[in-house]
């Protein structure tokens, strides 16, 4: 009896997550910045790149910052945003550096448009997970040495960046 009650409440919380924040949730769930920030000229770059973009207005414009992680020898966290919203949303992700580990970064909004500001890879790998229509873009230059590097723009040594999508079809609870 206990296992059928959490799995109706599973399937409650799964609709719920995915039809996604509006602008007042998320509003009240994350600290957001606009055009006044330091991080606005970053993400004016990465605009810039998208070419078409929805966001054309600079004084509505509020994005999200995710803190930078570094991994060292496969120790650190992974950089990860589950946050699904029902409207287009900037996310700004901080440089990240990975040294001789496996870095992977989750980046699950389907309204998400992800700015990276760089990331630096040396003898590791970065794998980026995407949703499958976020947008994903770089401020910086691409330097590659001695590397493979066929996901965002940022610095690989001797090391290895790809980026999947995850396009396979949704299923609803």
């Amino acid at each position: 009896m206990k296992l059928l009650i959490v799995m109706v409440l599973t399937g409650i919380v799964c609709s719920a997550a995915a039809s996604g924040l509006d602008p007042q949730q998320y509003a009240q769930r994350f600290h957001l910045h606009d055009t006044s920030s330091p991080y606005w000229p970053d993400v004016r770059r990465c605009l810039a790149a998208w070419h078409h973009h929805p966001f054309k207005d600079r004084h509505t414009i509020r994005f999200r910052l995710l803190q930078p992680k570094v991994r060292v020898f496969g120790l650190g966290d992974n950089i990860a945003d589950f946050t699904r919203t029902n409207y287009p949303q900037i996310i700004f992700i901080k440089a990240a550096v990975n040294v001789m580990s496996k870095t992977t970064y989750q980046l699950k909004n389907p309204n998400g448009w992800y700015c990276f500001e760089a990331k630096v890879n040396v003898l590791g790998k970065s794998v980026i997970r995407a949703s499958c229509t976020a947008h994903i873009a770089t401020t910086k230059g691409n330097v590659v040495v001695l590397g493979r590097d066929n996901s965002t723009r940022g610095t690989t040594v001797l090391g290895k960046s790809v980026i999947y999508r995850d396009c396979k079809r949704q299923h609803q609870h």
